[in-house]
């Protein structure tokens, strides 16, 4: 806001002043100037020499102050109070209310402002300006008053070089960082480990708890952390499996804004600290598991014998019906050596991915028992994966994985032979979530063993709600092979599908022995306000 009068330019002046410096510091010696019947213009003159004695003090303890611009304010305010009272614009008392009343009164630097006022009685000044310059500095103002520490400073409770022993931890204590804006914490060490940073409101609840690894394989800088409670500690795990030979862990409190940088034509870690903008793909960063609340689906299958009529593009094949009932799930391997225990050579334990009773996505570990049917634990509406958990000398399933439904028993999933992983094209959408399917491609293949029969192949997308208990088909493509095997799609606006829906592919064909392939992609997004 600018300053709509005098008064306001010296109170602003004297508020940036006194926030500029950092902390009480002892006035300087200044020598002593008799000034006998000289105009007030040179005792003026004296007290502003007094006060650039104070900045040269100011600037020998290195202290952070912008002291060119500070002087400025000084002279100003010097100026104000001579030719402002001599010409009778401005009452002088007017100008020293409005500085007080601009300035914190939260530190009591007394014995500094009695020091600085028996300096003043001892120059031949006239009264107007001796009493005015006493009040407004008795009144707290100074470019020292109400400091905010600006120096960084070594947390002593937060900082060791004790070496650890592996599983070992270092635990600081809990600091007061009010005054602190931000830490820094740098590590050295020649064995691998992580540490925490933890915040806490009361010195006791951990409220918030960042993680940062330590690997002395790859570069590790510094880092800087934002405090965003009053109290903060930090705690070292060694973790390596071997004992540490030296250990140099230190925090700094710091009131710097900056981020750390490197040059140009450094090599960047990629545990360097940075800002949000990271100049990388959204979907890459998806993949990675870089962005909280977003998770890529890539939903591949096929159906290797298509008759003349309409079957799901999945390695069970068949017609396709979600189900609308929670059950368990059934599982079996048509091979003994995929068995969990004894472990056989096959594959011992799957993992399943789905959504349960709730609509909820759910993940569940099962041991396999090989022609011998094993029953999950949780109930589910239905599967988005299956794939091996734990494997045999095989490195593969050894027969064909079958997961039915254990209330009406309709295949549910399927992990062909060899296969390791379910192939189909189907996708249930959990409840708070929104798929966004970004990307589409089929392929079919001639028919062989008929005279090399050419099918013509129409494949469509539908979607079921169990909201309004109906399906609709939302895509619809007809392949010609006398023409071509492929087609792909790539929108230019992705295609978002609602919460608590199932997602398939299904294939229709004029011609016996037909093979689909098809694999479509998205983003599952955690829609937090559904």
């Amino acid at each position: 806001m600018e300053p709509e009068s005098l008064q306001d330019e010296i109170a602003q002046a004297a508020y940036k002043g006194a926030k500029a410096a950092q902390e009480p510091v002892e006035f300087p010696d200044v020598q002593r100037v008799e000034v006998i019947n000289q105009s007030d213009e040179a005792n003026l003159s004296t007290i502003e020499n007094t006060l650039k004695s104070l900045l040269n003090a100011l600037e020998k303890k290195d202290l952070q102050v912008d002291t060119k611009a500070l002087e400025s304010r000084l002279e100003l305010i010097l100026k104000a109070l001579s030719k402002e009272v001599e010409d009778n614009q401005v009452d002088y008392s007017d100008i020293l209310s409005a500085i007080k009343e601009s300035i914190p009164e939260s530190f009591d630097y007394d014995e500094y402002f009695e020091r600085l006022d028996d300096r003043l009685d001892k120059l031949d000044l006239s009264d107007a300006i001796k009493e005015g310059f006493k009040s407004f500095t008795s009144s707290n103002w100074l470019p020292v008053v109400d400091a905010i520490e600006k120096q960084n400073a070594v947390s002593v409770l937060n900082s060791s070089t004790t070496a650890l022993d592996n599983g070992e931890a270092y635990t600081g204590t809990w600091e007061d960082v009010t005054k602190y804006p931000s830490i820094k914490i740098a590590v050295k060490t020649d064995q691998d480990g992580y540490y925490e940073i933890q915040w806490s409101p009361d010195g006791t609840n951990v409220d918030s708890t960042l993680t940062r690894y330590y690997r002395t394989a790859q570069i590790e800088p510094p880092h800087k952390f934002e405090n965003m409670r009053r109290y903060v500690r930090v705690i070292f795990y060694n973790n390596s499996g071997t004992n540490q030979t030296y250990f140099r862990l230190q925090t700094i409190l710091s009131n710097s804004a900056s981020l750390l940088n490197i040059p140009l034509d450094g090599t960047m870690s990629q545990d360097y600290d940075s800002i949000s903008t990271r100049p990388s793909d959204f979907n890459t960063e998806v993949s990675l598991g870089r962005r909280q609340g977003y998770s890529l689906w890539n939903k591949f299958g096929y159906n290797q014998d298509i008759d003349i009529g309409t079957e799901v593009v999945a390695s069970f094949g068949g017609t396709f019906d979600p189900i609308t009932t929670e059950t368990t799930l059934t599982i079996v391997s048509d091979s003994t050596d995929d068995d969990g225990d004894p472990a056989g050579t096959g594959c011992n334990s799957i993992v399943v991915y789905g959504i349960d009773a709730n609509e909820d996505e759910v993940i569940e570990v099962v041991t396999l028992n090989g022609t011998t049917n094993v029953v999950t634990t949780s109930e589910w509406l239905g599967i988005n994966r299956v794939a091996m958990f734990l494997c045999g000398s095989g490195k593969t399933n050894a027969g064909n994985i079958t997961i039915t439904a254990t209330t009406g028993g309709s295949t549910l999933a399927q992990m062909v032979a060899g296969g390791g992983v379910t192939q189909q094209c189907i996708f249930y959408v959990p409840r708070k979530h929104q798929f966004i399917a970004e990307w589409l491609r089929v392929n079919t293949l001639k028919v062989t063993g008929q005279g090399n029969q050419n099918p013509i192949v129409t494949v469509k997308l539908w979607v079921f709600s169990r909201i309004s208990n109906g399906k609709q088909e939302v895509y619809k493509v007809d392949i010609d092979t006398a023409i071509t095997n492929d087609v792909s799609e790539n929108p230019l606006l992705p295609f978002p599908i609602s919460e608590r829906t199932v997602v398939w592919l299904e294939a229709t064909t004029d011609k016996d022995d037909t093979t689909v392939n098809a694999r479509f992609s998205g983003i599952l997004v955690n829609d937090v306000d559904l």
